[in-house]
């Protein structure tokens, strides 16, 4: 089984209204800057279909105006990381192969990918918040950053059995206390080795890490659920991707939700938070959730240990109180997360972020980019110019879009000469 990711981005390519170019790692899970491709619904030969339908019609689409299209690449997935797309370190073959192609760039991080589109900004669509990664991207003046919560529309199509899944029966006669899955401890996951190790023979006696089916991580681990997991255990322990700042909230906690467990979320400061902002409720008065609000990052592992210990150390007695006064908080959370209110919000989420950020660089030509190309171009091949400009409607076509642009028009109003 591998994971069917394409279904997000027909979602996407929808609610955006067919507005840009949509660009997203391929296959799910990559991230090489070769491994970014434009997304095509169909088939990828008929380029035209794709062009935004509010930009020009389907009659004229000249391959001229590829170039002018806005981009939207989708880094929505996984967690930023700016430093993995620097020109220091991205492939050195694949560089100096685009740098041919495209002479005199540099420092483009993930607009490599297409580095002959002439937008000023590209949207960058991702999925955390509180993000240093999110501020150095902007920074850049090459990127304007659009929030939505994409896991949630991935886990709802992962987990929709879940919703009427009749074997998720959780009791109070359980096996283990907490369910922890802990698959993968490199990268941003690191973390999850040293709370492992901070975990004393009680607690690990008390847990079910890794699930009955323990094995090493594979792709499709993350779109399935195992029922007797949950069944057999009361509290889910969510280790998150990451583990610093950011709040960068996957499937691994909607997961649970789906599921009908209550949880300890091991996720940046203010996770719980941003949780409460959609809806959900969470187990404050239950279970100790100060962990939430502290910053340092092993100082809340730290916390997060320390409530585990607390719980374990409860009474039978205590422990099947506390999973019924837990069960009205679980069934909100469910109800919720397969309501259509829920779906609807991450939907307009989605729509009214990318419309935000499209407003604030649409139309915005980097003419310094422009020129640097063409010049470089013209250096390198003197008849690169004269080559282009043999064919008379590229040559009309350049002219007069530029013209356009420059006389302050848009994309959006731009009539090839064969319409006026």
């Amino acid at each position: 089984m591998t994971i069917p990711t394409h279904n997000l981005y027909d979602f996407i390519h929808q609610v955006t209204e067919n507005e840009y170019f949509i660009m997203h790692f391929h296959p799910f899970g990559s991230k090489g800057i070769k491994n970014i491709i434009t997304y095509y619904p169909d088939d990828p030969r008929d380029i035209g279909k794709y062009f935004p339908n509010t930009i020009y019609s389907q009659k004229t689409l000249p391959g001229t105006v590829y170039d002018y299209v806005p981009r939207m690449i989708c880094h929505d997935q996984e967690p930023l990381n700016y430093e993995l797309y620097t020109d220091k370190n991205i492939d050195y073959d694949f560089l100096k192969w685009r740098q041919q192609g495209w002479p005199g760039l540099s420092n483009l991080n993930m607009r490599w990918a297409d580095p002959g589109n002439w937008q000023a900004k590209w949207i960058l669509l991702h999925s955390e918040k509180n993000s240093s990664q999110v501020r150095k991207y902007s920074n850049t003046g090459q990127y304007q950053c659009a929030y939505w919560w994409s896991h949630a529309m991935l886990a709802l199509d992962w987990y929709r059995f879940a919703a009427h899944d009749a074997r998720l029966q959780p009791s109070q006669n359980i096996d283990k206390l907490f369910l922890i899955y802990c698959r993968d401890t490199t990268g941003s996951r690191q973390y999850r080795q040293q709370f492992i190790d901070m975990l004393d023979n009680d607690l690990q006696n008390a847990s079910q890490i890794g699930g009955r089916d323990a094995q090493p991580a594979s792709s499709d681990f993350s779109a399935v659920y195992n029922v007797d997991d949950f069944n057999s255990t009361a509290i889910s322990v969510v280790l998150e991707t990451v583990f610093d700042e950011r709040i960068h909230l996957t499937e691994k906690t909607l997961r649970a939700i789906a599921c009908g467990h209550p949880f300890i979320l091991a996720g940046g400061p203010g996770s719980l938070d941003y949780l409460r902002s959609y809806g959900f409720k969470t187990f404050d008065g239950l279970i100790d959730e100060s962990y939430d609000q502290e910053h340092d990052s092993n100082t809340r592992l730290a916390l997060i240990v320390k409530e585990m210990t607390r719980l374990n150390n409860l009474s039978v007695v205590d422990k099947q109180q506390l999973i019924a006064r837990l069960r009205p908080i679980v069934n909100h959370n469910k109800n919720l997360f397969f309501s259509q209110d829920f779906f609807n919000n991450v939907k307009q989420e989605l729509y009214d972020n990318v419309t935000q950020a499209h407003r604030r660089c649409a139309n915005k030509v980097d003419w310094k980019h422009c020129w640097t190309i063409r010049s470089n171009r013209k250096k390198l091949d003197i008849n690169w110019v004269q080559k282009m400009e043999s064919k008379p409607r590229m040559r009309l076509l350049w002219v007069t879009l530029l013209r356009h642009l420059k006389k302050g028009g848009t994309l959006e109003n731009y009539l090839p000469p064969c319409e006026k």
